[in-house]
């Protein structure tokens, strides 16, 4: 009788760590993405600071991609380092894999095209030196 409890309780334990986590071939949704890409932004922009219509998606996987992981959509404007004007609104693609930011490329023609993006303050008012919050 102890013996079954215990068979049956090992059961039920293997039986929990096999669903618990993602499934083969799905990736883990990022849980701090916006953060993630300010800091990216932080560090390869020119001037990081005074962007403006800054802009991104919810993180999002397309469905007709050979490879699922998640990405958002990200839009800004910019400034020259020299001249301080403005350079025109980029759209970039943040791609994630297992939950981080893997990297921000161009995306291909139409992938973000009618994206509901939300504001992005966050990085409308980064900043450098001893003034940043």
């Amino acid at each position: 009788m102890i013996r079954r409890a215990a068979t049956a309780a090992f059961a039920l334990l293997l039986a929990a760590c096999a669903s618990s986590g993602p499934k083969e071939g799905e990736d883990v949704l990022p849980k701090d993405y916006r953060n993630d890409i300010k800091v990216l932004l932080q560090l390869t922009l020119d001037d990081p600071t005074n962007l403006r219509e800054a802009g991104v998606t919810e993180p999002r996987i397309d469905p007709s991609a050979p490879i699922k992981r998640y990405y958002s959509c990200v839009k800004y404007n910019a400034r020259e380092l020299t001249t301080k004007r403005y350079k025109g609104l980029v759209e970039k693609i943040a791609v994630f894999h297992e939950g981080n930011l893997n990297q921000m490329i161009d995306p291909p023609p139409g992938m973000c095209a009618g994206a509901a993006y939300r504001p992005f303050p966050e990085i409308e008012k980064m900043c450098l030196g001893n003034k940043c919050d």
